[in-house]
């Protein structure tokens, strides 16, 4: 049984799996509305673990189409407060970069060998903005030296497809869907 929640606008699935009580939603595009649906998940349905899962554009030349990436870390490439003396993407009170949980990486790694998927195991630089031009690609990689550009105390893993690379992403954005499988044990 499927229980929907409408809150903040938007829709939240409860459902119950062997046992396990899963909340799913879409949280739309960006790090705000991200925002919102994780915090509404931690405050209004109690879920203290979190897995977010997107598509993004690959900088790094080595990464295809399909790729799996998990990250490692997460940090804001858009996020610019250097006029106050700190780095790209620092957040104040807290830092530049932020780990996930080793734990569901490591889980997730595992899922993935199982079914015979390529993983690649990374830091992800988010950011609410269409990278389209070589200059922010650019600065992105050399600023960050991370692979792609993707969007509490709570377990939280985020994974990415690569769907096309930057330059050539716009088509692909259109006509994109994404498909999440979820195993447990």
């Amino acid at each position: 049984k499927v229980n929907v929640v409408e809150y903040a606008n938007n829709k939240y699935y409860e459902v119950n799996y062997n046992g396990l009580d899963i909340v799913i939603a879409y949280s739309k595009i960006g790090k705000v509305f991200a925002s919102l649906t994780a915090s509404t998940m931690i405050e209004k349905f109690g879920c203290d673990t979190l897995l977010f899962s997107g598509v993004a554009g690959g900088i790094n030349p080595k990464l295809k189409i399909g790729d799996l990436i998990i990250a490692d870390k997460l940090c804001q490439h858009d996020l610019d407060i250097t006029a106050f003396g700190h780095p790209h993407g620092f957040v104040p009170g807290g830092k530049v970069f932020v780990e996930t949980s080793k734990e569901l990486r490591e889980l997730a790694i595992k899922v993935a060998k199982e079914n015979n998927l390529k993983v690649i195991e990374g830091t992800i630089a988010t950011g609410d903005q269409f990278v389209h031009s070589s200059q922010r690609k650019e600065f992105i990689e050399n600023t960050f030296n991370r692979m792609l550009v993707k969007s509490f105390k709570v377990n939280f893993l985020t994974t990415n497809t690569i769907a096309k690379k930057v330059e050539e992403a716009n088509e692909m954005l259109e006509r994109n869907t994404t498909a999440i499988r979820i195993y447990f044990d």
